[in-house]
């Protein structure tokens, strides 16, 4: 299907039923440097290709778990700054859909917006709604700075640049730029969440859904930050992008002598364009209390699909008689200090400020596989593929059919939030405790 925009003609490719629009450029950026807007696009654009992924380490952890290859069908490469828009394929001209934006999580040095695994076709093949999906800089390129003349926050000035171009272009699409909200998960939540708190942004986007946001993990990193970028100084990052992920790699290992924080080294650098101090982060989300409609929430087992990389932890879970003691506290610990009680702290610090705001708590998992409702339990459910997720170990000794229903639940209740706001939100759900 063709578009006619400002930026030239664009055309899409009809598959199941949805117009997928993909890897258009939203902007350009050099190694290091600010992001600076597209305002023109080789006509016709052929938008049938995957957005380029961030550089990064491909993962086979989370590829087995997944039962997928993560990285599918996907080109590396650093001209990542590429969205893509997925909606029905019949749309009235005089309607204009409620537009989702999905920012992806990966820890902030793995994703990207065009994922097999997060494909929103089903979404808005049973839903009213537009999907964007965005992609952005990642690890060393996209948020890690204060050095050589590198500005920090990247990979966060790319995604404000992207809700830009969605702004000022999304009607040509059969969009409604009046009605945007984020939906995102993990790294992709506390993203949301800053953006929420960051200059540049007023107006861009009126709702947010914040999944499992790794809160417990944004404050106090100044001491690591530090000693990342101390091996960052030793080094020449005009090499290739293989050759930054070998540095990258380096800068991980430093980091992980930080405790709970060594999770997530790369992220918000505080105090730096286009973020406050990070005293100041609370303060700037209670005066914006009215801006901004919010769910937030986590899954009840965050931590349990990371205790097994944990080598003290594996040791404790082998002992006779207590290894399921063990697993169970330091579940319980590391899930309530990572994410819990900050969601349950945002929430109630918005809720008091006079925002209209939900907080969650997802329980959906099976009772034998040992995940439980584990972080990324929300990804299959949002982004249901059979055919993709349905050998994912995070869904084993779960009734597909289950699965299905459930995650089409949640997939409306997404998108009725998308359409009509807090109101739409529900008091009570199946599998998943909800707070308003």
């Amino acid at each position: 299907m063709q578009f006619e925009t400002p930026l030239g003609t664009i055309i899409g490719k009809t598959e199941n039923k949805v117009i997928r629009i993909m890897g258009i450029p939203y902007g350009r950026a050099k190694r290091f440097e600010k992001p600076e807007e597209v305002d023109k696009l080789p006509t016709p654009f052929y938008a049938n290709a995957p957005s380029v992924a961030s550089p990064q380490i491909s993962d086979p952890y989370f590829s087995r778990i997944f039962g997928h290859e993560v990285l599918e069908g996907l080109t590396i490469g650093e001209q990542c700054l590429n969205l893509s828009i997925t909606r029905q394929e019949t749309v009235s001209e005089q309607k204009k859909l409620p537009v989702m934006v999905w920012i992806h999580g990966g820890g902030y040095i793995s994703g990207c917006g065009d994922l097999v695994g997060t494909n929103p076709t089903q979404m808005v093949r049973e839903n009213d709604v537009l999907v964007v999906s965005v992609s952005y800089r990642l690890g060393i390129l996209g948020f890690l700075g204060g050095y050589k003349n590198i500005p920090a926050n990247l990979g966060l000035m790319d995604v404000i640049l992207a809700l830009k171009w969605i702004k000022n272009n999304i009607e040509y699409f059969g969009g409604d730029s009046s009605n945007i909200t984020l939906f995102s998960q993990s790294a992709g939540g506390d993203l949301v969440a800053h953006l929420m708190a960051a200059q540049g942004v007023e107006g861009l986007f009126h709702k947010v859904i914040i999944q499992s946001a790794p809160f417990g993990l944004r404050n106090d990193k100044t001491e690591m930050i530090n000693q990342m970028i101390k091996v960052g100084q030793e080094f020449d990052l005009n090499g290739s992008y293989e050759e930054l992920m070998s540095i990258q790699s380096k800068m991980l290992e430093k980091a992980g002598g930080f405790g709970l924080k060594s999770g997530m080294p790369f992220g918000m650098q505080y105090g730096m364009a286009p973020l406050p101090n990070e005293g100041e982060v609370e303060h700037i989300w209670a005066e914006r209390a009215s801006q901004f409609e919010v769910i937030v929430g986590y899954n009840r087992e965050e931590t349990a699909v990371f205790l097994p990389l944990l080598e003290a932890v594996k040791k404790a879970m082998a002992l006779p008689f207590v290894g399921n003691i063990a697993k169970a506290i330091v579940l319980k610990v590391t899930t309530g200090a990572i994410y819990k009680k900050g969601a349950n702290a945002f929430y109630k610090d918005y809720k008091r400020a006079g925002g209209k705001i939900a907080l969650y708590e997802l329980r959906f998992g099976s009772k034998t596989n040992g995940l439980k409702s584990t972080h990324t339990m929300e990804l299959p459910l949002i982004f249901w593929d059979k055919e993709v997720w349905g050998k994912s170990e995070l869904l084993k000794d779960i009734d597909k059919g289950y699965v299905e229903a459930f995650g089409k639940q949640i997939r409306k209740m997404w998108c009725d939030f998308a359409k009509e706001g807090y109101q739409a939100i529900p008091e009570s759900f199946d599998s998943m405790i909800i707070k308003k």
